[in-house]
Parts: structure tokens; C-alpha cells; sequence
């Protein structure tokens, strides 16, 4: 007989014999297991902030994703700081370009004004014949208008602007805007043309207002034009400003009341291109046309320092040039 052979059991070596921490939290109930699967799973936040895990790869990702976030913050930053100096350098170049254009337009001007000179070249005086007038041997500056734009609608009435056609406005570039006999019988054509006909009935009203106005205006100075009356009215208001307290510096109130009484009496009008000088409430010149030399010459002549006045210097008859 055999001897019984004894069966031996296999010792299992260190690696196979330890169970993992994992498997035991996962298959291990007793108290000991259920501390351990605590303590793999605790996690805690550390004091920058980041939720830190324990677990070595983890950790890692958390560091690496702290220094993306201080990279991209230093890239924003130096991005800001880079156009917060892109703008100061573009406001220094406008500023310096700004000056140097300033600088050219001083130059020239000043190459104009050697052209030019001044004061200039006064005439002699004496050779002048102030007695003569110039009136109707001038002609008048005309202002240039242009030419008349209709657009005729034969079918239904336009009312919206979308629908006008191309290049239709409301101006009329023939006609000047204080012709106001003219200006309401265009009114009345643009009406019937059928385009945008309320806009023309408003305008229509406003005319035949400023039409009423200015026949009440020229009412109150019988047998004057209507030149004559606009500077008129403008002088008779510088006159009531120049006479309050302290606006008479120059001494001009007493050419402004002879001027007032030689329009209203009819015996000055006024000529379009021509002009007349006073000095000392007096009137020195027939009209006449106008030049630098003569009015040079005029006022070194007059032996006054003030109140010297060149009357009808501008085209357009509510405006006046003061002379001092």
C-alpha cells in the first residue's frame, strides 16, 4: 500500500494575499472596511481655494489647471495693458497731427496776408470824386440759381416717402426762398403733381404767412423796396441797442441815427455792390464801389479814430459790415 499522500495547501505570495483598499470598501461590511472606503473618498478644499481630492493624478490636474488660469489672467492682463498704450500713442499722434495742421494753416495765412498786404496802398483822396454816384452803372452781384426740378404723378397720390421716385425732394433750387409769390405758386403745381401733397400744403400755409408778414412790414415805410426795408429794420435795432448805457464805445450811435434817417426819407437806399462812407454822423460819399485802397485812404483822411462807418459792404441787405 501507498503511503497517503498529504495534500498541501498553496500559500498564496504577498501580492495576491493583500486585498486592495478598493476591494475591501467594496466587498468588506465590517466596521474596519467602511472606515477605510471614508477615509480613500475624503476629500477636502485647500486653502487657495481648489477642491484637492486625494489622489495623486488628480491633484496633478488641479495644479495644471491653476496655472492655465494665472496664464490666461496674466495674458488678459498684458493684453489690456497693451491697448490701454495703443490708445494713449493714437491720442498723441491726433494731438500732434492736430498741431502740425494748425501750424501749416498759420503759415498760410500769414503767406496770404504778405500776398495780399495790409494795410494796404491808400489812395490819393483828392482824386476821388465822391459827389458821383455809382447807381445803375454797377452791376449787381446775381446770385446763381438753379434749375427747376418737377415730377409729375398721373396715378394715385404718393403719401409715403418709400414710394416718392428716385431723387424726388421738396427743394426748389430756381426760386429764392423770400420770392414768396412765387415760391405759393409752386406750391400749387407740386400739390397737383400728386407726390407727397401734404408736405406742399403745410408749405403752402407757411408762405402765404411770411407773404402776409412781410406786406404788413412793408406797409409801415411807404414807397421803400423791400432791400431798403430789411436793412431798414436793421438799423433802427442797432440803433435802440447802441443807445443803452455803455454800448456806444466806438461812437458809432451818431452814424447809426443819420443812416436811419437817410434810408426812411428815401433819400439812401439800398444798391447791391455799392456803399456810401459816413464819419461823424455825416455822409462823406455817393454809392460807390467798394475797395480797400479807397476805404484806407477815406479813414486816414477823416483825422478820426472812431465813428467812421462803411455803409452796404455785404450783397445781402440784413447784414452789415461795421468798420472801426
Amino acid at each position: 500500500m501507498g503511503s497517503k499522500r498529504t495534500k498541501k495547501s498553496k500559500v498564496p505570495d504577498d501580492k495576491s494575499s493583500s486585498p486592495s483598499p478598493s476591494s475591501v470598501s467594496l466587498t468588506a461590511g465590517s466596521e474596519e472596511s467602511s472606515q477605510l472606503q471614508s477615509i480613500n473618498s475624503q476629500s477636502s478644499m485647500s486653502d487657495s481655494g481648489y477642491l484637492s481630492i486625494h489622489s495623486p493624478d488628480l491633484g496633478i490636474k488641479v495644479e495644471k489647471e491653476k496655472k492655465k488660469t494665472t496664464t490666461r489672467e496674466k495674458a488678459t492682463e498684458r493684453k489690456k495693458e497693451g491697448e490701454k498704450k495703443a490708445k494713449k500713442e493714437k491720442k498723441k499722434k491726433g494731438e500732434e497731427k492736430k498741431k502740425k495742421n494748425k501750424k501749416k494753416k498759420e503759415e498760410e495765412e500769414e503767406k496770404v496776408e504778405e500776398k495780399v498786404g495790409w494795410p494796404p496802398e491808400p489812395i490819393d483822396v483828392n482824386t476821388l470824386d465822391l459827389d458821383r454816384s455809382y447807381v445803375g452803372l454797377v452791376k449787381p452781384h446775381i446770385f446763381e440759381l438753379g434749375k427747376r426740378q418737377r415730377w409729375i404723378n398721373t396715378g394715385e397720390t404718393i403719401d409715403q416717402w418709400k414710394d416718392v421716385p428716385k431723387g424726388w425732394n421738396e427743394e426748389e433750387p430756381d426760386l429764392l426762398k423770400d420770392d414768396h409769390i412765387a415760391q405759393i405758386e409752386r406750391c400749387l403745381d407740386r400739390i397737383e403733381d400728386n407726390s407727397m401733397p401734404e408736405i406742399f400744403k403745410l408749405k403752402l400755409k407757411d408762405f402765404e404767412t411770411l407773404r402776409d408778414q412781410k406786406a404788413a412790414r412793408m406797409k409801415q415805410y411807404p414807397g421803400l423796396d423791400w432791400d431798403t426795408v430789411q436793412r431798414l429794420e436793421d438799423i433802427e435795432f442797432l440803433e435802440m441797442e447802441t443807445s443803452k448805457i455803455g454800448h456806444d464805445k466806438y461812437n458809432q450811435l451818431v452814424n447809426i441815427k443819420a443812416i436811419r434817417k437817410a434810408y426812411r426819407s428815401g433819400k439812401l437806399r439800398w444798391n447791391q455792390g455799392l456803399v456810401t462812407y459816413w464819419w461823424n454822423g455825416v455822409q462823406r460819399s455817393e454809392p460807390r464801389p467798394y475797395t480797400e485802397q479807397e476805404y484806407w485812404g477815406l479813414w486816414l483822411s477823416s483825422g478820426v479814430k472812431d465813428s467812421f462807418w462803411i455803409e452796404g459792404v455785404s450783397t445781402i441787405p440784413h447784414f452789415m459790415v461795421l468798420v472801426l
